[in-house]
């Protein structure tokens, strides 16, 4: 699974593996292709640092997802797949 691969020496935040989990068990990713998976990622977790960075402050600091903080990470997951360009 694309997901779970991280580069050496490059370990993935747990806030932001949380978010990309929650994603592909709740079949966000579903539509995307896998040769398309690592950029969808990286993609997100700028985003979210972005435009909704309290949801990883939630996440870090509670170390669970909250329901409302999920509700924003849907959201969030929802709004930054509509601003992605089909290829």
């Amino acid at each position: 699974m694309e997901i779970l691969k991280q580069p050496q020496y490059a370990p993935v935040k747990v806030e932001h593996q949380v978010m990309i989990i929650y994603a592909a068990t709740n079949r966000y990713l579903a539509d995307v292709p896998v040769e398309e998976i690592k950029d969808f990622e990286k993609g997100l977790y700028e985003f979210m640092d972005t435009h909704y960075p309290e949801v990883g402050k939630a996440i870090k600091s509670t170390g669970k997802l909250e329901p409302e903080t999920e509700e924003q990470l849907k959201a969030a997951i929802l709004k930054f797949k509509s601003t992605r360009i089909k290829g």
